[in-house]
């Protein structure tokens, strides 16, 4: 977040912010794209490992956000540059969707699909790739895919595809927990015990979904998953996304959503493997957001007040 933000703000106190009343009457709220930072190019946090697949990836832009900055020379390159940090974001980036391509296109437009697969190459995108088959349709799209270079999966928002744009409600809701189920025990099916990353609403009735729940319940024998942090979205760190409805042009707001990572927790007698459990976040330069943090972000502002 950007110091004096009030856009940043927002973000890091909700949901409490609708009963403080000197805060949101002194800082009324504005847009996402008032901070500053959303006219950069952003850079992702370090949430989606080595190597990873993006499914349901709409219009292929989270993946392009995910990629390194291109460098002097115009290639996308990981190390780092002319003195800069390396790039915190996966080496590897696969993208993924449920639709053909033709399809795609005719929603988002030929050039915005040919400029995404252009930069992520024809070995890193696949067409007509369902989360719930994804061994065998993904080996279908993706046949010279090494998973073995896939560390983490990703979705974003996802929900099952419902017509007016109402993705997600109520009714809707033990379908898409079924959907969230499937993917997991499609995810272990790939093997090398890859990691889930999901960015979803919070509000409700989202809310309700009880991700963590629902992902963490998905057992294999005594192992499983479990969350090792919720991160805030921030879509300024993915410069060029937009997430948008289910085949559909528009957006919708996001500013309530949080990230949601997952590690496969080893069951006794198995080896758990680098870098579980205690200390996840801060190996990843996650800042723990605590009761003083917010106090210290509200204070901050109202000081200022004249």
């Amino acid at each position: 977040s950007l110091p004096g933000c009030v856009a940043c703000a927002y973000k890091l106190l909700l949901p409490d912010l609708s009963l403080d009343s000197p805060f949101t009457s002194s800082f009324p709220n504005v847009r996402p794209e008032n901070c500053p930072r959303a006219t950069s190019a952003g850079e992702p946090p370090a949430l989606y490992g080595r190597g990873v697949l993006c499914v349901g990836d709409g219009d292929l832009s989270f993946a392009r956000a995910l990629l390194p900055p291109a460098g002097s020379s115009g290639k996308r390159v990981r190390a780092a540059g002319e003195g800069g940090a390396p790039h915190r974001g996966p080496g590897v980036v696969v993208a993924t969707s449920l639709e053909t391509r033709e399809t795609l296109e005719g929603v988002y437009g030929a050039e915005a699909i040919g400029g995404a697969v252009g930069e992520l190459g024809e070995g890193g995108v696949g067409f007509e790739v369902d989360v719930t088959r994804l061994r065998e349709t993904l080996g279908r799209a993706l046949p010279d895919l090494d998973l073995a270079a896939v560390d983490t999966v990703c979705w974003n928002f996802p929900c099952t595809a419902e017509g007016g744009g109402q993705d997600g409600q109520n009714q809707q809701m033990e379908a898409n927990k079924a959907l969230l189920r499937s993917m997991v025990a499609n995810v272990r099916e790939l093997g090398g015990r890859k990691g889930i990353v999901l960015t979803h609403k919070t509000k409700p009735p989202f809310d309700q979904w009880s991700i963590v729940d629902v992902v963490e319940g998905e057992r294999e024998g005594a192992g499983g998953y479990k969350c090792r942090a919720r991160v805030a979205f921030d879509r300024c760190c993915y410069g060029g996304y937009v997430n948008r409805k289910a085949l559909d042009r528009k957006s919708f707001t996001a500013h309530d959503a949080e990230v949601y990572c997952f590690e496969w927790e080893a069951g006794e007698g198995e080896g758990q493997g680098a870098g579980a459990g205690e200390g996840w976040g801060e190996e990843r330069g996650l800042v723990r957001v605590t009761e003083d943090v917010l106090s210290g972000v509200r204070s901050n502002f109202m000081n200022a007040v004249v």
